[in-house]
């Protein structure tokens, strides 16, 4: 639900310029630096509810259960009182790789935030790696705007990215539950993500398992796509993936191909020449 207007005038701004700033993240930590942890009963605690669906990929979890093991500079994490249990805003990672290791307690910083400014909090901590947390910027940006009544250019001022960048993340939510999946995983980049968002779903399953299979680089990717709108689709990836040359470019106003040698180079223009093409 949205809150109403007269409400949200003054404290988004403030919540906006507040998280827009470039050291919020050295200042948060500060923040918390000074604050005493405290060793919290796993039991107690709970997975954020806004991104509980948005699994962790394993790698990662082997990562935190390493750090946790190992006792190597391991942050605690940041919770949020929630009725008698404490939800997670910041340690994610570490929250479910303790959770693997059924660590009986995990060092926790106890922190009150409002809904938003939980979100705000989490996007501007993620922001340094926004491409491989793009659908948990996504998530978050999205209920910014529907529930609180942010603009798109409030978020971007947040995110520190473009307004078309928001706008781009906030489709990635369109796509098949599947391929958000596989972004999630690392599986797919944010760039190939990003170069499948104007497809239709059907032509969405088609192409990435292709994609995964032959490990498409997100160039490749984009290439394909524009070639789809004039050819059938294994004919464009043909073309793109010809061995002849090592890639291919179609720009709005040019194509450039790259060869793989000089002997391929020649044997190219040739065939152009031949059929008359050049």
């Amino acid at each position: 639900m949205k809150r109403k207007p007269s409400l949200l005038r003054d404290d988004l701004a403030t919540l906006v310029k507040r998280f827009a700033s470039t050291d919020v993240v050295e200042t948060m930590a500060r923040q918390y630096a000074n604050n005493v942890p405290k060793q919290l009963p796993l039991a107690l605690i709970i997975d954020n509810e806004r991104l509980k669906h948005l699994k962790i990929p394993h790698l990662e979890l082997q990562k935190a259960a390493i750090a946790i093991d190992t006792n190597r500079d391991v942050a605690p994490i940041i919770v949020r009182p929630i009725a008698d249990k404490f939800e997670i805003v910041l340690g994610r990672r570490r929250y479910h790789a303790a959770l693997e290791a059924q660590l009986p307690f995990v060092s926790a910083i106890i922190q009150p935030f409002a809904e938003d400014e939980m979100m705000l909090t989490i996007i501007a901590n993620l922001r340094q790696s926004r491409d491989s947390n793009a659908l948990s910027i996504a998530t978050l940006c999205k209920a910014l705007q529907q529930e609180f009544g942010y603009t798109q250019q409030a978020l971007s001022l947040v995110a520190h990215v473009s307004r078309p960048t928001i706008a781009n993340l906030m489709r990635l939510l369109k796509l098949p539950t599947e391929v958000q999946r596989q972004l999630m995983k690392g599986d797919i980049s944010y760039g190939h993500a990003r170069a499948l968002i104007n497809l239709e779903p059907a032509a969405i399953n088609k192409i990435v398992p292709r994609l995964l299979a032959e490990q498409w680089s997100v160039r490749q990717l984009e290439t394909i796509i524009r070639l789809m709108d004039g050819h059938e689709f294994e004919e464009a990836i043909s073309i793109v993936c010809n061995k002849e040359f090592s890639n291919l470019t179609i720009e709005k106003k040019r194509v450039v191909v790259s060869f793989s040698s000089e002997e391929a180079c020649l044997k190219f223009v040739k065939r152009l020449h031949k059929q008359k093409i050049l």
